[in-house]
């Protein structure tokens, strides 16, 4: 059988800057001009056209998943790849560490810090408290982060996200959204269940809490971009049910990554993970 590379770059795709040429179409690739020479290319719409899914979505596609049958929220996959696991009923979110000015007025939505910077703004989280929940959090890289909650009540993941940038396509698969002058968002249940009222209040009381932790760390005292603001999205109360990968193709896999949604996502399909060299 003969072995095969797929090689996914993730967000590619821009527009013509450089006299009529995109970025990629303006650089010096000969290595990817071999490759696309040697094997197969093609174009396609992921979920469909002018729809800008995350990350997460596109490898289900790309994968042959299903993303309207299989997905259940980036959290629990991103969560999973630095080594949390979401039971049902506990609510896993993404996060970033990102500035706003007094009125919550979007300044930054992702605040550029080393990991070092991260994981202690991250550290600072921790010791929270937030009513009627306990939470796992954990750094993952730069301004990212994961955070899990778990209550008396199993927790909905159908609510809307408080990071401005991304909405939801239905109620489940997030995309990217308009931009516009942004402001930091409310947690809204989508469903009329008491999971959901809980996982709302839960969420707007850890980024409210977020705001007043961060602003006072020593960090953003020398900082003029300040890390003051913790941003919630992508929220999901289990894991996906996937099928191994070598069941629906009949190969071995093994995925070379070392970002958390796609150790998360490989994991899942039953994949071997090889750390890339730094």
């Amino acid at each position: 059988m003969k072995k095969l590379l797929f090689l996914v770059l993730d967000g590619l795709g821009d527009r013509p800057v450089f006299e009529g040429k995109t970025p990629l179409e303006a650089a010096n690739t000969p290595n990817m001009d071999e490759l696309a020479k040697e094997g197969m290319t093609g174009r396609m719409y992921i979920v469909g056209k002018n729809i800008a899914p995350e990350s997460d979505v596109a490898l289900f596609c790309l994968f042959g998943y299903d993303p309207f049958k299989y997905y259940t929220g980036r959290g629990p996959i991103e969560a999973y790849g630095v080594g949390i696991e979401t039971r049902f009923g506990e609510l896993a979110l993404r996060g970033n560490l990102a500035s706003v000015d007094k009125n919550w007025n979007m300044l930054n939505v992702r605040v550029k810090l080393n990991d070092e910077e991260g994981k202690e703004f991250v550290r600072a989280l921790e010791d929270m408290k937030i009513d009627g929940a306990k939470f796992v959090i954990k750094h993952t890289r730069g301004y990212r982060f994961v955070v899990k909650f778990r209550a008396k009540r199993n927790l909905s993941a159908k609510i809307t996200n408080v990071h401005p940038g991304y909405m939801r396509l239905g109620i489940d698969i997030p995309i990217a959204a308009p931009l516009r002058n942004w402001k930091v968002k409310e947690a809204v249940p989508l469903a009329n269940s008491k999971g959901a009222v809980l996982a709302a209040r839960i969420v707007n009381e850890f980024v409210r809490k977020s705001y007043e932790v961060l602003s006072r760390h020593k960090l953003n005292k020398k900082r003029k971009v300040k890390a003051n603001i913790a941003l919630l999205r992508d929220a999901g109360n289990r894991l996906p049910d996937l099928p191994k990968l070598s069941e629906k193709y009949g190969r071995i896999w093994a995925a070379i990554t070392d970002r958390p949604v796609e150790v998360g996502f490989f994991r899942l399909i039953g994949m071997d993970i090889i750390e890339p060299p730094r």
